[in-house]
């Protein structure tokens, strides 16, 4: 029934957060200990990088969220809905073209002035700083379908792949440390390689909603 239909849903928002923290909080002395204290702070760049960047969305998901949630009530709204989700699609890539044109190419060459490491090669830092950067960006479009399959309250499929690609991006990443002794820019990629294919799988599933059409033109106004 509803009730439990509701209390899934609930209980898989709260499984798809607690899993990415609780995987996080287990695997930080493996990071630490592979990666050392210094390329660890990368990481906690990483995070700083990522909170700060993350102001840029304004609110805008909530409100994507909140349509397609009205729109689905009224009858033929599925052109509509994918001329709506178009235009927020194209708006949030256009802003991780510019966060790497902007802020990802110049701070590569600016890693002198913002991460100084004695142990750690500067080339390393640099490349690091780009691949973290790069990696931001690159979760701004996922924020988009993510905030649509909320609409489309598909509460399950979204934290079921949030799961799954936590779990790989993060396993994965213990994996190749302790097996291979990769260095943190390798590490680094091989977050992005797993953050592309989320970015085109969540594409996939939020635009097989509801008969959606992705070839529609975007619209500013509805």
């Amino acid at each position: 029934n509803l009730q439990n239909e509701e209390f899934v849903k609930v209980l898989f928002s709260l499984a798809g957060r607690l899993w990415n923290m609780g995987l996080t909080f287990l695997l930080t002395p493996v990071f630490i200990h592979y990666l050392g204290f210094e390329a660890y702070g990368l990481i906690g760049f990483f995070v700083l990088v990522q909170g700060i960047l993350m102001i840029l969305e304004f609110g805008i998901p909530l409100s994507l969220n909140r349509a397609i949630s009205r729109l689905r009530a009224e009858i033929d709204s599925h052109s509509t809905i994918s001329s709506i989700l178009k235009t927020f699609e194209l708006v949030f890539i256009t802003l991780a073209i510019l966060i790497v044109l902007f802020i990802a190419l110049p701070s590569s060459y600016l890693s002198d002035f913002l991460f100084t490491g004695q142990d750690l090669d500067q080339g390393i830092i640099s490349i690091s700083i780009f691949l973290i950067i790069l990696q931001v960006a690159l979760r701004f479009p996922i924020i988009i379908y993510q905030a649509a399959l909320t609409g489309f309250q598909k509460i399950v499929p979204l934290n079921l792949l949030t799961i799954f690609f936590s779990s790989i991006r993060l396993f994965g990443s213990a994996l190749l440390l302790i097996y291979f002794e990769i260095d943190i820019a390798e590490f680094f990629t091989y977050q992005i390689i797993i953050v592309f294919l989320e970015l085109i799988i969540t594409r996939l599933v939020c635009w097989s909603e509801d008969n959606l059409n992705s070839k529609v033109p975007f619209r500013i106004k509805h």
